[in-house]
């Protein structure tokens, strides 16, 4: 939305232009699959419920203080919660990631770790209506 912002010169748009935008599949994508991302990543750990994420919480804080307080945290938190509901052992999959390699060089260790859930870098373990997205987990659906 910013990078919009800065780009606007003021200059008026034609219709011809807008039309031609309205029609192009590329312009309503990225915020579609924005509002996708964030919907399923939400319902995740909302679905699994106040208590799971208290226990994830701490279990976090004792593997790694100060783990909840990253930036990052909130992301590797829903991450957590779609494997989870695929499955996967959300505190066994941390201990992995924390395991994995050396994490005193970071700056945002819960964004290093989201990224170590994920080493092809594609995130989901079941891709979702574009390769980079997450499918909506079963439980989820029902």
């Amino acid at each position: 939305m910013l990078t919009a912002v800065l780009r606007y010169d003021g200059a008026q748009t034609s219709a011809a232009t807008t039309r031609r935008n309205l029609a192009d599949p590329r312009q309503g994508l990225q915020p579609t699959a924005d509002r996708y991302h964030d919907a399923v990543t939400t319902a995740a750990p909302l679905h699994l419920g106040p208590d799971w994420v208290t226990a994830l919480d701490a279990a976090g804080e004792r593997a790694l203080p100060g783990l909840s307080a990253a930036a990052g945290y909130p992301t590797l938190r829903a991450h957590l919660a779609l494997l989870s509901l695929d499955g996967h052992h959300p505190v066994e999959t941390l201990h992995a990631a924390i395991g994995a390699r050396d994490l005193d060089s970071a700056l945002d260790t819960a964004a290093v770790l989201d990224g170590r859930l994920d080493p092809a870098g594609d995130h989901p373990s079941r891709p979702g209506p574009l390769p980079w997205l997450p499918a909506v987990p079963q439980q989820l659906r029902d």
